[in-house]
């Protein structure tokens, strides 16, 4: 492919994600719409049907859902996420505050689901149908059958529960020095179960890449 054909298959890919992400903010819209009115969640029984109405006015609430959506919309793309109706917080703030650790996390897990699958889905491919071949191919399914919470659960009840080895949550000790140890001990069990399933699908696409390569 020379580069103005690369270039229109980018073009036409990134056309063709603008009215799939429109479809999926409005479905995700209409969702949240369908569980029912942010201001029955919020107020109490004392409230007023005028107080009521006032503050559904003031957020635009009143207005037709397609009027909503397109303010919402217009709203996000200023990067106006707008407040929390529990912390009272702009929401822009709080996703920031959490996406460092997010980041940190994720990062983290594909780095270490890359150096194993790599070499065993090479490793795998090389030594096709052989009995390590099997014992590879097995453990990669068995991490891609195994759901996540349950691993997760798993580890907890080893670790803290019983070993009291690693702690059970959070990014660091509560009242402690804190420091790239602490995060470090506090990372390894959701470092293990987000990577777990990543490395089974790496491993048998790797696999089988390897093997078209070979043949």
């Amino acid at each position: 492919m020379n580069r103005g054909g690369l270039l229109r298959y980018i073009l036409k890919r990134l056309l063709i994600a603008v009215p799939v992400l429109i479809g999926i903010t409005l479905i995700d819209y209409l969702l949240m719409n369908l569980a029912g009115n942010p201001i029955d969640m919020l107020i109490g029984p004392r409230v007023t049907e005028a107080a009521k109405a006032a503050k559904m006015a003031e957020l635009g609430l009143d207005q037709p859902f397609l009027v909503r959506y397109w303010l919402w919309l217009t709203e996000l793309m200023r990067g106006n996420m707008g407040y929390s109706l529990m912390t009272y917080q702009p929401v822009a703030k709080m996703i920031a505050q959490n996406l460092s650790p997010t980041l940190l996390l994720m990062g983290t897990s594909m780095l270490l689901s890359f150096l194993i699958s790599i070499p065993l889905g090479i490793y795998s491919a090389l030594k096709q149908y052989t009995l390590r071949d099997y014992a590879i191919v097995g453990t990669a399914f068995l991490f891609i059958s195994i759901p996540g919470f349950f691993l997760a659960l798993v580890l907890v009840y080893l670790f803290s529960t019983k070993l009291g080895w690693l702690p059970s949550s959070g990014m660091k000790t509560l009242g402690g020095a804190g420091g790239m140890l602490d995060t470090l001990r506090h990372m390894i069990m959701p470092v293990l179960v987000l990577a777990a399933s990543v490395t089974g699908s790496n491993i048998r696409y790797i696999r089988s890449s390897m093997l078209e390569i070979l043949q």
